[in-house]
């Protein structure tokens, strides 16, 4: 083969590895043909360059349709990396998918009762092999569980059993919860230790758990478990403090034999060796049962210009759900601790440069869609739909403190993802495990750019960036709608920067994103933009903010930092306020700068366009305030601001409030007694005019009162996915 030809190699299900690869198909004496797997594929390449001492052409290893259930993960290493001029492919041949399964097909099964079968699986007995997922025709069952689920209710909010408060149960050497007597044990339970619970503490700040259960006591309603439950801001994990109870929790029973009483459920008896099924049709037919085995489909390392293209990567195990940790500033989602079991990735990226993941289908994983761990530069993760995850979408996540907060290309001991770019993705129901988890993550890190994506139906964030404080990322043109459905207390962009400092770090562009329909009924306190602990220097510019559940507490935007620009924004109804500020929380001076915005409720719920507090100079949470277009229905002279003087002794940002002041445009004008106008002297109260409102369209009519005070026209059309 010439050096300078580019190589091409195949991979089939009908192929053998004992050939050359080198054709598409077997030929017609089945001398020859496409290998049978990808490790065989990687190798070829690997002796390829061997051979030619380095590529001097690019390699592509075309993959045939079918499914390859792979006995290992595959290795990716720096010995498999191409060049900028020779890159090395591995993609779906053209017209056809191939899928790359982490699991193994269960075999063998025979009657139980009445339609549930039932199926000895070697290596399950003893809980070797053991696993919370279980797979039919690429679909995930659903686990035997009680309650069992509102049908016309979400993954995340169907019904739930309730506990009852109880001070015993936070002793972490014993925990336990209380069942409710009225849902208490409707069944008894042969073997309840072969049962778990999925919990999630009030008041819902951080991680759901997947806890084992030890014992039962039906007379008490007692609930012993192995281990209590994860908090999310605090390390050892467990609860040690009273905002995080596990006394009064929501939960789920899962993988009790007597509850498994619908079609389409499963458990698994680790005693045994046997997993039962009831078919979701009443029978089996030639449908094909998979386990989960591997929690890794795809490990590159140190690999550069290497790209995996049009495969479906799906059936992987996962693990305990693990989230952030405020003593591993920025790491986030992804740190293992103690004996709780990593959940693992589809795809995996530690230390790579310029590496395309594009136009995979990644799905009905137990953990991450894709990782990227460490120094990662100028990778692409681009084109993929990544869905029913059982954690993240996609992760970048710096793994240790950063010396500085100038995290920069070309530094050796530079430990974080910088340059790398997440766009044109559809990521959605992600978080299936861990409540906890975004359609985006990112912790530490300097210049990524989140955009052009489309991230939808989440139970918490669809873009976190974590302790981001030592680089600027780029947030642009992403469709983002249905997120916040769990968790309480965050946002669809949530940030922060957890500690001040006297220099502030750069801060992030949020822009130009259009926010849709943010939390509901079940989730308590939510923002569309959340500029959580410290977050400063942000620039939120051209963002459509509409529906933050504007039935509770919420708010469009919500700022604890210094130093941030809000402006030519569009906010459309929320719950209390559109922007809220807590000065008091943390800066002395806050130099908020709010211009050029459209603010708009048509609900009837918004409490005031502002909500301010400050225990010293209410006026200092904004320093400029003008140009904004605001219009409440039915209202000619709303509220502008709710203003809370804290008391003195208060300093944190939570306790009690003194009694609110409720300042309407003349006075917020006039800033608390000043005598000259201070905010909003050429602000309006009008209708904005928008196109449409109700058919979601927001774009403003050329008579439109916004546009005579400059407000710069929002490119809808650029907005979402790039197709």
């Amino acid at each position: 083969m010439d050096k300078h030809t580019p190589a091409v190699f195949f991979v089939a299900t009908d192929g053998n590895d004992a050939w050359s690869g080198t054709i598409a198909e077997p030929n017609a004496n089945k001398s020859d043909g496409p290998f049978a797997g990808l490790v065989r594929a990687r190798n070829a390449v690997r002796e390829l360059k061997a051979a030619q001492e380095g590529l001097q052409a690019p390699v592509t290893v075309m993959v045939r349709g079918g499914k390859y259930y792979l006995e290992s993960t595959l290795d990716l290493t720096k010995a498999d990396s191409g060049t900028a001029e020779a890159p090395i492919t591995y993609c779906a041949y053209p017209g056809e998918t191939p899928i790359i399964s982490g699991g193994k097909p269960i075999t063998g099964w025979e009657p139980h009762e009445g339609k549930i079968l039932k199926c000895n699986v070697p290596g399950t007995r003893g809980g070797t092999w053991s696993f919370r997922q279980l797979f039919m025709d690429g679909q995930r069952l659903e686990r035997s569980r009680y309650p069992n689920p509102d049908p016309h209710d979400d993954a995340w909010n169907g019904k739930w059993a309730q506990s009852e408060p109880d001070d015993g149960a936070l002793e972490a050497s014993n925990p336990y919860i209380v069942w409710k007597e009225a849902d208490a044990f409707p069944r008894a339970w042969a073997k309840p230790t072969q049962g778990e619970l999925f919990l999630i503490p009030e008041p819902k700040w951080g991680d759901s758990c997947m806890i084992r259960i030890t014992s039962v006591e039906p007379d008490t309603g007692i609930i012993r478990l192995a281990h209590g439950p994860r908090d999310f801001d605090a390390n050892p994990i467990f609860y040690p403090n009273e905002c995080h109870r596990p006394d009064t929790c929501c939960f789920i029973v899962e993988n009790i034999l007597e509850e498994l009483d619908r079609p389409g459920e499963w458990c698994l008896d680790t005693e045994e060796g046997v997993v039962y099924l009831w078919p979701p049709n009443g029978e089996l037919g030639t449908s094909e049962v998979v386990a989960p085995v591997l929690k890794r489909l795809v490990f590159m390392r140190w690999a550069k210009h290497v790209h995996l293209s049009g495969f479906v990567f799906t059936e992987t195990r996962g693990g305990e759900p693990s989230s952030h940790y405020s003593d591993v500033e920025g790491v986030g989602a992804m740190r293992p601790q103690m004996d709780w079991e990593y959940c693992g990735e589809a795809i995996y990226l530690n230390a790579c440069t310029h590496c395309h993941i594009e136009n995979n289908k990644i799905t009905v994983i137990g953990g991450n869609g894709v990782y990227l761990r460490n120094h990662n530069e100028l990778n692409v993760i681009r084109g993929n739909e990544i869905s029913h995850a059982g954690a993240n979408g996609v992760v970048l996540a710096g793994a240790r403190r950063a010396m500085a907060y100038g995290v920069t290309r070309g530094r050796p001991d530079n430990p974080h993802p910088v340059y790398n770019e997440v766009s044109d993705n559809d990521i959605h129901h992600c978080g299936l495990y861990d409540t906890y988890a975004a359609g985006v993550f990112l912790g530490l890190g300097n210049w990524n750019r989140i955009i052009h994506n489309d991230i939808h139906d989440l139970p918490h964030h669809a873009i976190n960036l974590g302790a981001s404080r030592y680089g600027r990322q780029y947030l642009e043109y992403n469709r983002i709608s249905r997120t916040c459905l769990v968790s309480s207390d965050h946002g669809a962009i949530n940030c922060w920067h957890e500690v001040p400092t006297e220099e502030d770090p750069p801060g992030h562009v949020i822009r130009y994103n259009y926010i849709t329909d943010t939390g509901n009924a079940t989730s308590g306190i939510v923002m569309g933009i959340y500029l959580d602990n410290w977050a400063s220097q942000c620039l939120v510019q051209g963002n459509v903010i509409v529906n933050t559940f504007p039935d509770g507490r919420s708010y469009s935007i919500l700022i604890k930092g210094r130093n941030n620009i809000i402006e030519n924004n569009i906010l459309v109804n929320t719950g209390s306020s559109h922007v809220c500020m807590m000065a008091h929380c943390f800066y002395p001076e806050f130099a908020t700068v709010i211009s050029g915005n459209i603010m708009v409720d048509t609900s009837g719920k918004l409490d005031s366009f502002f909500d301010l507090a400050d225990s010293e100079r209410p006026w200092r949470v904004v320093t400029q305030c003008d140009r904004n277009v605001f219009f409440q229905t039915g209202k000619d002279d709303p509220v502008m601001a709710r203003f809370v003087p804290l008391s003195a002794d208060h300093g944190a940002m939570y306790g009690d409030y003194a009694t609110p002041e409720w300042l309407q445009m003349d006075a917020w004008r006039k800033a608390f007694g000043r005598d000259e106008d201070v905010f909003d002297a050429h602000s309006v109260l009008a209708d904005p005019l928008f196109m449409d409102a109700d058919a979601g369209d927001f774009r403003l009519k050329p008579e439109s009162p916004a546009l005579a005070l400059g407000f710069q026209s929002i490119p809808f059309e650029r907005i979402g996915i790039r197709r």
